[in-house]
This record gives C-alpha cells, sequence and structure tokens, in this order.
C-alpha cells in the first residue's frame, strides 16, 4: 500500500508538472501565433506602403516625362519657328543684295554722265547714299535680331541641358529606390 500510496503521488506529481508544462505550452503557443499575426499585418502594412512609393514614384516619372515632353514639343515648335524666321532672313537678305546690286548698277550708269550733268550726279549720288544708308541701316537690323534669335536659341539649349540633367538624376533615384524595394521583398520572402 505504501509503495503504491507513494507510487499515486508520484504520479499525481508528474500529472501537475506535465500540466504546468502543457500550460506554458499553450501560452506560448498562443503568444507566437499573436507575433505571427502582427508580423503578417506588419508585412502586409510594409508591403502597401512599398507599392504606393512605388505607384508614387512612377506618377512623378510620368509627370516628369510629361514635363519633359513638352518642354521638348515647345523647343521643336521655336526651332520649326526659328528656322521659317531664318528663311525669311535670308529671303530678305538675298532681296536686299539685290537691290544694292541694282543700286550700284544704277550708280555707275550715272557716273558715266558726271561730265555733262555735274549738279544733276550731285543729286543723284545724295540719292544713292541715303538709300545705300537705309540698305545698311537695314541689314544691320537684320543682322542683330538674328544675334538676338541665336542667343534666345542657346538660352533654350541651357535649360534643355538642365532638364535633361534632372532626368537623369531622377532616373538614378527611381533605380535605387526600385532596388531597395527588391531587397525588402526578398527578405519578407
Amino acid at each position: 500500500m505504501k509503495i503504491l500510496q507513494k507510487k499515486q503521488a508520484q504520479i499525481v506529481k508528474e500529472k501537475v508538472h506535465l500540466q504546468r508544462e502543457h500550460s506554458k505550452a499553450i501560452l506560448a503557443r498562443s503568444k507566437l501565433e499573436s507575433l505571427c499575426r502582427e508580423l503578417q499585418r506588419h508585412s502586409k502594412t510594409l508591403k502597401e506602403e512599398n507599392m504606393q512609393h512605388a505607384r508614387e514614384e512612377e506618377e512623378r516619372r510620368k509627370e516628369a516625362t510629361a514635363h519633359f515632353q513638352f518642354t521638348l514639343n515647345e523647343i521643336q515648335a521655336q526651332l520649326k519657328q526659328h528656322d521659317i524666321h531664318s528663311v525669311k532672313l535670308r529671303q530678305e537678305n538675298t532681296e536686299l543684295g539685290e537691290k544694292l546690286k541694282k543700286l550700284i548698277e544704277q550708280y555707275a550708269l550715272r557716273e558715266e554722265h558726271v561730265g555733262k550733268v555735274f549738279k544733276h550726279k550731285e543729286l543723284q549720288q545724295h540719292l544713292v547714299d541715303a538709300k545705300l544708308q537705309q540698305t545698311t541701316q537695314l541689314v544691320k537690323e537684320a543682322d542683330e535680331k538674328h544675334q538676338r534669335e541665336r542667343e534666345f536659341l542657346s538660352l533654350y539649349m541651357d535649360k534643355f541641358e538642365e532638364f535633361q540633367t534632372t532626368m537623369e538624376k531622377s532616373n538614378e533615384l527611381f533605380t535605387t529606390f526600385r532596388q531597395e524595394m527588391e531587397k525588402v521583398f526578398t527578405y519578407f520572402q
């Protein structure tokens, strides 16, 4: 009886110990499950945030591309306008050259009559000088206008290069951001 009682006491003691260990295991399991759920929530939130950042970055990139395209179209329109204006200036210069040539020819013809009509020659000389001065002024104004257009084009090219540099930096930032996102996704897989 004593041996049986002793065994019974030992068994009860072990049972209590096992129940205590079982309770600890259940509590630990509950904590682990809670931690797993929290980790899943955190992972989901992080993934959503990363996707949101990626969408925002893509939107910014699209906006930058659209702005770049708009600027490029604007520059192309300006260049086209400049080409048209240059053609017009060349045509005007050609016409002015022809006029000047004609004036010189007229002047040469009039010089043949110098000996006969000196006073008339002086009046013709004044007329030719006035027209030549006017033509020179027109050529000077055309050259100044052409110079201003070249400066305007140079300014637009500088702006274009600055914009291109900004786009390159934006592309580098986007590439770095995408690489970081891939690392994060790899870490949670």
